[in-house]
């Protein structure tokens, strides 16, 4: 069942929500859900994150690389595993290992960028 991260982060009775409805993860996105415009974990959200989080597990999605992602992990106290580079890998943030990463191959990736440059479109390469 999907939930509004949003209002749910919002609400003052989110582990009694989470309770109820037998929820067994709660997946976040990083920007515009846990940390607004300013880049900072409001007092509020990290409440209440940190009130479930040894209830259910908590992980941080986000599009971002893990290093930059790492700092939201750290504040939030956060055990379980988490997803980066917008799924392209799990890291597991106890051990500061990936568990899990989907690479594309040099060959493609550089076709990838020949055609982007050819078409003349903006972009941003994430190598690690």
């Amino acid at each position: 069942m999907f939930i509004d991260p949003i209002a749910t982060l919002q609400d003052d009775n989110l582990l009694t929500n989470i309770t109820m409805h037998n929820y067994k993860a709660l997946i976040l996105d990083v920007d515009g859900t846990i940390v607004g415009n300013d880049y900072i974990i409001s007092p509020k959200v990290k409440e209440a994150i940190l009130s479930v989080k040894n209830k259910i597990l908590v992980s941080l999605c986000s599009g971002r690389v893990f290093e930059s992602v790492h700092q939201y992990v750290n504040q939030l106290e956060l055990t379980s595993l988490q997803i980066t580079d917008g799924g392209g890998e799990i890291f597991d943030p106890v051990r500061h290992i990936p568990v899990y990463q989907k690479i594309i191959k040099t060959a493609i990736a550089k076709k990838i960028i020949n055609d982007i440059k050819i078409n003349n479109l903006h972009f941003v390469v994430s190598n690690h």
